[in-house]
C-alpha cells in the first residue's frame, strides 16, 4: 500500500531494505511516553523517583517502536521469499508501511505475507514475557501480597513485563479483519482462494475495512462520552480521539488501496495486449484528451 507521507528521516537498511522514520512518530513516542509516565509506571511504583518512571517510559515507547519495524520487517522477509520485493519500510504514527515492489500475485502469498507480522509480534512478546518472568524473584514474589507484586518488580523487569504483552496484543490487534491491516488482507486472501477473484476479494475486503473503521470511530466517541464499550481501555478524550484517528485512517487507506489495485489491475491488462492495440489505445487516448471532432471523444 502507498500513502502519501511528510519528508522522512532515512535511518539505514536492514536486509536491503531502507528504513525511514516519518515526523508524525514524534506523536507515537510522546504519547506512548506520557502515559506510561503518568498512568502504568506510577501505578505500578508509587514510591519509585520520578526521573526512573520518565526514563523507564521513554526506554518503553522505543522498545514498542523496535517492535513495529521488527514486526513490519517479517512481512518484507516473507515477501521476498514469495517473489515480492519491498523497497522501504518507513514507521510513523499509526505503525509502518512496507512498499511493495507490485502486489502478490497468489493467495498464498498474499496470506503468509499478511501472517507473517502478526505472528513475529505475538512470538516476541512470549518470549519477551518469558525472559521477564526469568528475572523475577520468584521466591520474594511469593512472600508479598498479591496487589503489590508489580511493586516488587525491578525497572528492567517491569519494562520487560509491559513489553511482552504489549506485543502479543500488538500481533492480535493486526488480526481484526479491517483492510488494509493485516487481518483484513488474511481475509482477502482467504476470498481469493474461495472466488479466485483478486477484484471481488479486495472489494469485499475493502467493504469489512470500511466497517471495521465505523465501529473504531464509534468506539472513540464512546470513550470521549466516559461510556466504556471496552471497560479495559478506560474512557477520556486522548484516547477517544486515538480512536477516532485510527478510524479514520483505516477508512482512508482501505479506499486508497482499492483504487490503487484497480490501477495495478488496469496497467497489467494493458501489457498484456499486443503492440497494435496499445498504440491504437494511446492515440484514441491523446484523441480524446484534445477532444478530436471528427470522432467526437472526450465529450
Amino acid at each position: 500500500m502507498k500513502i502519501k507521507l511528510l519528508p522522512r528521516i532515512y535511518c539505514g537498511q536492514i536486509a536491503y531494505i531502507k528504513i525511514y522514520l516519518d515526523w508524525s512518530l514524534a506523536i507515537m513516542f510522546f504519547l506512548i511516553t506520557l502515559g506510561m509516565a503518568t498512568s502504568v509506571f506510577p501505578s505500578w511504583h508509587p514510591d519509585w523517583h520520578t526521573w526512573i518512571i520518565w526514563i523507564l517510559s521513554a526506554l518503553a515507547a522505543l522498545f514498542f517502536i523496535s517492535s513495529i519495524l521488527i514486526h513490519e520487517l517479517s512481512h518484507a522477509l516473507i515477501g521476498r521469499r514469495k517473489g515480492i520485493e519491498v523497497k522501504n519500510i518507513t514507521l510513523f504514527v499509526f505503525g509502518g508501511v512496507a512498499q511493495l515492489e507490485h502486489e502478490p500475485h497468489t493467495w498464498q502469498a498474499e496470506l503468509w505475507m499478511a501472517l507473517a507480522g502478526p505472528i513475529a509480534s505475538i512470538i516476541l512478546g512470549v518470549i519477551i514475557l518469558i525472559i521477564s518472568i526469568l528475572t523475577m524473584d520468584l521466591d520474594y514474589i511469593k512472600a508479598v501480597d498479591s496487589a503489590h507484586v508489580l511493586e516488587s518488580l525491578s525497572p528492567a523487569t517491569s519494562l520487560l513485563f509491559w513489553l511482552g504483552p504489549i506485543n502479543i496484543f500488538l500481533g492480535l490487534f493486526n488480526l481484526i479483519p479491517g483492510f488494509p491491516m493485516d487481518g483484513g488482507r488474511v481475509f482477502r486472501a482467504v476470498l481469493w482462494a474461495m472466488t479466485h477473484d483478486i477484484r471481488q476479494a479486495t472489494f469485499w475486503a475493502y467493504r469489512v475495512g470500511q466497517v471495521c473503521a465505523g465501529l473504531f470511530i464509534m468506539i472513540g466517541i464512546a470513550t470521549i462520552l466516559d461510556f466504556p464499550i471496552i471497560p479495559f481501555l478506560g474512557t477520556g478524550l486522548i484516547g477517544g480521539l486515538w480512536f477516532i484517528f485510527i478510524g479514520w485512517f483505516l477508512y482512508r487507506s482501505a479506499q486508497i488501496s482499492y483504487q490503487q489495485l484497480l490501477g495495478l489491475l488496469a496497467q497489467e491488462a494493458f501489457e498484456a495486449l499486443p503492440i497494435y492495440q496499445k498504440i491504437l489505445i494511446k492515440i484514441l487516448r491523446v484523441l480524446k484528451i484534445h477532444k478530436h471532432p471528427n470522432l467526437g471523444y472526450g465529450k
